[in-house]
């Protein structure tokens, strides 16, 4: 009995309540005729959307009040007091979490009169400091995108990442004003791969399971840890009329045209993006079960695009173990990337009491890559195929138990579970992956692993809990919020064997270094607790609305025993490693912010806030799987290789580490390990334990934004707004085996005469090689802080301006301008440990160590407009985008290198790539898109349906959006690597009930 009531307290704490995303308010004053402020005034907000059809509170002393917890939709609000006439207030729009404000002036009269005041809703969020973007149901049908938090976000201005128009995507995350990425919620709690505030998901959204998605951009609250943009998904509830949605759409390579040209072509594009199929079927459905009490919502949505992207070809020589040159085919035949995604998610809502409200969603997401990474730099032999199997239960709780205390709670079980896998097409086991320089860094013959992948063939599995919890305290003039929210994490991955063990570097067909990997492996990284508990208040004083919050967090990890056995280049391998803790992080960080109404009519809002948020912290990065021992232990090496005899094969013993020099018997010369550790029980990195645990040892950064939000007139306002952002406890990795004095010091004059390099024909000074002495040495990798060895900084500085207008119905306009710049700087640090200059394989000359970006300039609108009577909806898209970064990656021979080195480079190593400009100073040209609907909206009775015919890329741009980077080489400097897609159409149609 005793085992059981433990239990029930345990889950009662589970429980306890805590704000859900992405829910609005109402707030005001309530003064009689002579001005004074009025308590005691009962105040209710009733809509069809609160499925207990109206909320009910007081204004206190200071005639205030505030009605939290509010869902999308349209409100009316009444006010009574005895001896005072009834006010209301009618057609109050809420979205996301705005805060409307309503204030009354009632007067004296009989409780039976009701005088009903007119006006436009609110417009202006003089209460709140939070930065959203707002999608409905209602505008995701009108616009023409990809139905996926990816396209509809890249609509933000700001925002950076997303898809082509038209074209749903499951890739990636977003960012905004130099920020990492985000978090994705629903219902207040995390819906990401990995752990909860990676910001990453590699799911598709099923639309017609939810009634709006909202980006906040800035100034988000003390409930999770992160900035940057947090997307937030409100489902549908069902209700007590069966209600309904389809959607469908269509579209194929017949109903596309081609931006292909000459220009193109000569410039170094081999093909084009081509849409090869793209189909969709998205239906939704609910209402009651028992009316007022129990309700439902089920949805399904089966969605697959076939693309074949720019610059993208069959390798003719695939397949050819004999064959060691790409040949691309010349002829009409095209690889694509194929995607299927599969959700079906139904939720139930139970009105349990009349304050207690429990909904539980289920959702199951099968999906595959079926063929994925197939670029202008990976070829179709070198691609893998993923399949995905997503799995969450989210079970939330809400009870509003007076009409000032509010109790809420959420909590999901998450499983994802991701398979990469060879393609069958491509399976010959002789083949040798190849990554040639010259031509770009292109990636044929078979799939190539990574440092922290040694095999791009593995299984990984997420299991994930999140719980949130918390209360809210509520008066007029004070909205008091306290909880925490709670998640743990297994991630095991197994790494499998490529098909060889090794994977080889070429420059321009020539051979010169192999890298080794010691599978199959396997690692696991445990969260073991991310635990966060804030409390936030927001007090209202007069026209000042004050935010601030405080949060502390507390990150742990652990890996459990693991053993590596032998593989093909590791055969008496066997390592067994005890379990290990990770780090164990303690943080404060705050949210603080004011909104002052200035000129006292809701219709001004001057706004500041500063902000200290976490870093995510998932399995990336340098605490998350680079952290287990398995990882620890040196699992890929590199060796330099001559391959004097020309027969494409490594003359030597791989698996011995010495230096080989076989080529006066016709053999090759294999350099000596660049890790002699490779392989072997010793740990190739160890961590600064000061890094590890402790208070304010988690990356993190402060924003500060400050702006106006200003009513132009009716239903539309305009924001400016200035937004800084800056970062916190940068890691670097030490070699502490080598030291500056290890390294030559040297120049080399940037090569040719072409116009678009800034630094043609000048000196790069600040390039670093180890003395010969020192290559091979077992290396001693510290990771710890950049600032204890200097300053490092990365700034973030922008301006945004945007407009929001619905003036009428069936009238929308919205986007705006942003603009910013990042500045790095690392020259204090770089002086003392030459070897954070080399990211990969590109060393960036010490002269470019403080790095100040051009401006990148965003321009994004989105409009619709319902002709009256003929009910033709016309709506349009327009982004234009910064083109992209160029940079310039000279591969140096020895030849150009030794004359100021004073020797070859160390290690035998026959070349070295060097960064001849300073990145994000060089641009390519600017991306202009229009994206065009025109459709027919029928009506009968409850049913309304929009016939649509959908343009995207209306103007056939094709202005290169990625560039060839390597300067010198086979493929020219510069060379298109990708373009929009061309003008292609799309029919789809959608159904409402």
């Amino acid at each position: 009995m005793q085992r059981l009531a433990r239990g029930g307290v345990v889950f009662l704490i589970l429980l306890l309540p805590a704000t859900a995303s992405a829910q609005a308010s109402i707030t005001g004053t309530v003064r009689d005729g002579s001005g004074a402020v009025l308590p005691g005034v009962t105040v209710e907000a009733a809509s069809p959307a609160l499925i207990e059809k109206v909320r009910t509170v007081v204004t206190d002393g200071t005639g205030q009040y505030r009605i939290e917890n509010l869902r999308p939709g349209t409100y009316a609000v009444a006010f009574t007091l005895a001896g005072f006439s009834t006010v209301q207030r009618a057609d109050i729009e809420l979205a996301g979490s705005f805060t409307a404000t309503v204030n009354a002036d009632m007067r004296l009269g009989s409780i039976e009169e009701t005088i009903t005041v007119t006006g436009e809703s609110p417009i202006v969020d003089v209460q709140n400091v939070t930065q959203q973007r707002v999608v409905d149901h209602e505008v995701i049908a009108a616009l023409p995108t990809g139905r996926s938090d990816r396209a509809l976000g890249a609509l933000v201005p700001g925002v950076v990442g997303g898809q082509d128009g038209g074209v749903p995507g499951a890739q990636g995350g977003l960012s905004i004003h130099g920020s990492g990425a985000g978090t994705i919620m629903q219902s207040g709690v995390a819906i990401t791969q990995g752990f909860g505030t990676n910001g990453s998901n590699n799911s598709l959204p099923n639309m017609a399971a939810f009634q709006e998605v909202t980006f906040d951009t800035s100034a988000g609250s003390a409930e999770m840890a992160v900035g940057g943009v947090r997307i937030s998904f409100t489902p549908r509830d069902g209700g007590n009329t069966f209600n309904g949605t389809v959607f469908t759409h269509l579209a194929n390579h017949s109903m596309q045209g081609s931006n292909y040209s000459d220009e193109l072509r000569n410039a170094g594009l081999r093909a084009p993006s081509t849409l090869r199929r793209m189909w969709e079927v998205n239906p939704g459905f609910g209402g009651p079960i028992k009316r007022d009490r129990l309700w439902f919502y089920a949805s399904y949505r089966y969605y697959m695009n076939a693309l074949s992207p720019s610059g993208a070809v069959f390798n003719l020589n695939a397949n050819r173990p004999d064959v060691w040159t790409y040949a691309p085919d010349p002829g009409d035949r095209r690889p694509s990337n194929d995607s299927t995604f599969k959700d079906f998610t139904v939720r139930f809502m139970w009105q349990a009491t009349p304050r207690n409200k429990i909904a539980v969603t289920w959702t199951e997401q099968p999906q595959c890559f079926c063929l994925e990474t197939i670029s202008a730099t990976v070829t179709p032999d070198a691609s893998v195929r993923r399949a995905y199997t997503i799995r969450n239960v989210i079970a939330d709780w809400m009870s509003p138990v007076t009409n000032r205390v509010l109790l809420e709670a959420a909590a999901i079980p998450y499983r994802y579970q991701r398979v990469t896998r060879r393609l069958s097409e491509f399976t010959n086991p002789a083949m040798v992956s190849v990554v040639d320089q010259g031509l770009g860094n292109l990636v044929y013959r078979a799939p190539q692993g990574t440092n922290n992948a040694p095999s791009p063939f593995r299984d990984t599995e997420y299991i994930t809990s999140f719980y949130r919890a918390a209360a809210s305290y509520i008066t007029g003039s004070h909205a008091f919020k306290a909880g925490f929210n709670f998640g743990t994490q297994a991630d095991p991955t197994t790494n499998f064997p490529a098909t060889q063990p090794y994977n080889f570097r070429f420059n321009n067909g020539v051979p010169n270094q192999i890298t080794l990997s010691a599978t199959p492996s396997a690692v696991e990284f445990n969260a073991d607790a991310d635990l966060g508990v804030y409390a936030q208040d927001k007090w209202t004083i007069a026209r000042l609305a004050l935010s601030y919050g405080l949060r502390y967090d507390h990150f742990k990890a652990s890996y459990p025993a693991q053993t590596l056995g032998p593989g093909p280049l590791v055969p008496t391998r066997n390592i067994t490693l005890p379990k290990t803790d990770g780090v164990s992080w303690h943080d404060l960080s705050y949210r603080t912010g004011a909104v002052y109404d200035l000129t006292g009519d809701g219709k001004t809002a001057l706004k500041v806030t500063l902000n200290k948020y976490l870093s995510g912290q998932g399995d990336g990065g340098p605490f998350g799987l680079a952290l287990a021992p398995a990882n620890l232990v040196v699992q890929t090496t590199t060796r330099n290789w001559t391959d004097a005899n020309g027969n494409f094969v490594p003359d030597c013993d791989l698996s011995n580490p010495a230096l080989q020099d076989t080529r006066a018997a016709g053999g090759d010369l294999c350099g000596a390990f660049a890790s002699p550790t490779f392989g072997l029980p010793a740990r190739g990195s160890t961590y600064d334990p000061d890094t590890l645990t402790g208070w304010g040892k988690r990356g993190f950064d402060w924003e500060f934004s400050t702006g106006v939000q200003r009513e132009l007139f009716a239903r539309t306002s305009l924001s400016a707004g200035y937004f800084r952002r800056w970062f916190g406890n940068f890691i670097i990795t030490d070699n502490r085996a080598v030291t500056a004095a290890d390294y030559t010091q040297f120049s080399l004059m940037a090569p040719g005469t072409d116009p678009r390099l800034p630094t043609a024909g000048t000196v790069i000074t600040g390039l670093y090689n180890l003395v010969p002495s020192a290559f091979g040495r077992p290396s001693d990798n510290y990771v710890t802080f950049a600032k204890n060895y200097g300053r490092q900084i990365q700034h973030w500085n922008g301006f945004d301006v945007s407009l929001t207008a619905r003036p009428a119905a069936g009238i929308m306009l919205q986007g705006g301008v942003s603009t910013g710049r990042t500045s790095t700087d690392n020259c204090n640090v770089a002086a003392r440990v030459p070897g954070v200059l080399q990211a990969g394989t590109v060393w960036t000359p010490l002269q470019f160590c403080h790095q100040d970006a051009d401006f990148a300039t965003q321009v994004k609108w989105a409009g619709t407009y319902t002709v009256p009577r003929l009910d033709v909806l016309i709506s349009a898209v327009v982004q234009s985008l910064p083109g992209p970064v160029i940079l310039a990656n000279y591969v140096a021979p020895n030849a150009v290198v030794a004359p100021s080195l004073g020797r070859s480079l160390s290690g035998n190593a026959q070349n070295i790539t060097v960064g001849l400009v300073s990145p994000g100073t060089i641009s390519g040209k600017q991306s202009n898109i229009v994206d065009l609907r025109l459709g027919k909206i029928l009506r009968a009775g409850r049913y309304r349906a929009s016939l649509n015919l959908d343009v995207y890329n209306v103007f056939n741009n094709n202005t290169p959006t990625a560039l060839n980077n390597t300067f010198g080489g086979g493929t020219p400097w510069q060379a298109p690597q990708a373009i929009p897609l061309a003008r292609f159409a799309k029919v789809s149609a959608q159904i409402d009930f």
